[in-house]
């Protein structure tokens, strides 16, 4: 008798869910369709896939277009009164609309259709790596934070983001900022930029146009010097790397030698946990797994992907793996 009490419990709750996802579909509807156009903002995050996105939409006036905003509830955030609207989808969060909206040629920004950085600016570029907004009023160029509040005033001849720093010059006076616009003791001529892995940053030292490289952590302490002509995170604790020589092979955090510098080339292969290396001179490609096992070396090798099926063959032999290394029968 319970069980029975708790299914007509359950099948009440799902009628009335449903319910109220189809009349608010509609709701939506009838909404959109006050607007002579409407498109997908093309907000998209991995718990809602594309249902949270929400909709520009736009009417026609005596000069031409002007659009508005309408989020994935029906709820109108904007009028249509803007010259453009584009929706930030790097933050992914579906209930904070950032919006760069542009009136009267001028740019601004919205959270949920509450300005939070008027329109009075040139030019307005968010920046994923920092959260900040890289403001331009006239020739002046300055910072806002994810708030709208100003960090770094508008008034710097050049405001540029590298990694996860600001740089900032006008004329001979060059400072770098943290994300917080705090400025910070890193060289104007270094930048860190973030990996896949959290824990790890890319560090990049010019010097007359030619570039070395090194890995920081995050707290910024030196892991690898900055003695390679070009670093990669593959992955775990892997990176590729290439000498003075040009040549490349593959190095872990400690700066300890996993894979000789003996290859015109190391990639991973996409999709699969492999490593190919070439060797231009002789024309010789060898297979690594995650472990940095060989497990093929062929001459004049093609590679071709079906799946998760990976064939490696030239004009006298094939063979085939599947994503992690282990060979297969075809």
């Amino acid at each position: 008798m319970k069980k029975l009490v708790g299914l007509i419990i359950a099948l009440i709750v799902l009628v009335i869910a449903t319910y109220l996802v189809i009349n608010s579909n509609i709701d939506v509807q009838k909404v959109l369709a006050k607007y002579e156009t409407c498109e997908s903002d093309g907000f998209y995050d991995n718990k809602n896939n594309v249902e949270a996105s929400g909709y520009i939409v736009s009417n026609k006036t005596s000069e031409g277009f002007r659009y508005g905003y309408v989020n994935y509830k029906g709820k109108i955030l904007l009028d249509t009164e803007y010259n453009e609207i584009y929706r930030i989808l790097d933050i992914e969060d579906k209930d904070k609309v950032y919006l760069i909206d542009v009136k009267d040629g001028r740019y601004g920004v919205s959270l949920n259709g509450k300005d939070i950085i008027k329109n009075e600016y040139q030019f307005i570029e968010y920046n994923s790596n920092v959260k900040d907004f890289v403001l331009q009023k006239n020739s002046s160029y300055g910072v806002a934070n994810i708030k709208g509040k100003i960090i770094i005033p508008v008034q710097n001849e050049l405001v540029e983001v590298k990694g996860k720093y600001i740089y900032v010059s006008n004329g001979d006076n060059e400072k770098v900022y943290d994300e917080k616009g705090k400025e910070t003791q890193i060289d104007f001529s270094t930048s860190i930029n973030p990996t896949e892995n959290e824990n790890y940053f890319i560090k990049i030292l010019e010097n007359e146009d030619i570039y070395f490289y090194g890995i920081v952590d995050k707290n910024g302490k030196e892991l690898v010097p900055s003695n390679y002509t070009y670093i990669e995170y593959l992955f775990d604790n892997y990176f590729i790397a290439a000498n003075k020589d040009g040549k490349e092979g593959i190095i872990d955090q400690n700066n300890n030698i996993k894979l000789e510098f003996n290859y015109t080339s190391v990639q991973q292969i996409q999709n699969t946990t492999l490593i190919r290396t070439l060797d231009k001179q002789t024309n010789q490609t060898d297979i690594y797994t995650k472990d940095l096992n060989k497990i093929i070396t062929l001459e004049n090798a093609n590679i071709e992907k079906d799946g998760n099926t990976i064939k490696i063959y030239n004009s006298q032999e094939e063979k085939y793996f599947d994503i992690n290394g282990i060979e297969i029968n075809k």
